[in-house]
């Protein structure tokens, strides 16, 4: 009895382990978004190159954040959440596209 219990208990600790990393990612990568969309808008409305190059590498960083985040959230994902993923992935890699530009 006391051998279920503790298994039950360890399930349900890494479930909780797993579901934390789960919402920390996710907010990583929300956060992440909103700061290559900030330093896009900063980029247009800039009209100082060596501002508008420090943007650039911001948003770089970002681009680099969310596609590691991404991918690590990808890993630890159950089947819905990797359909989800699969959808976001999809959307972000057509706005790098934009950024690029």
């Amino acid at each position: 009895m006391t051998n279920k219990l503790s298994e039950s208990n360890d399930r349900i600790n890494n479930l909780v382990n797993i579901s934390g990393k789960r919402i920390n990612l996710s907010n990583q990568i929300m956060i992440a978004v909103l700061d290559a969309t900030r330093h896009e808008k900063n980029i247009i409305l800039e009209k100082n190159p060596g501002k508008k190059e420090f943007y650039k590498n911001r948003i770089s960083d970002a681009i680099s954040a969310i596609d590691s985040k991404t991918t690590q959230l990808d890993e630890i994902s159950d089947s819905r959440g990797k359909i989800i993923i699969s959808e976001f992935k999809n959307t972000w890699n057509n706005y790098k596209i934009d950024l690029d530009e």
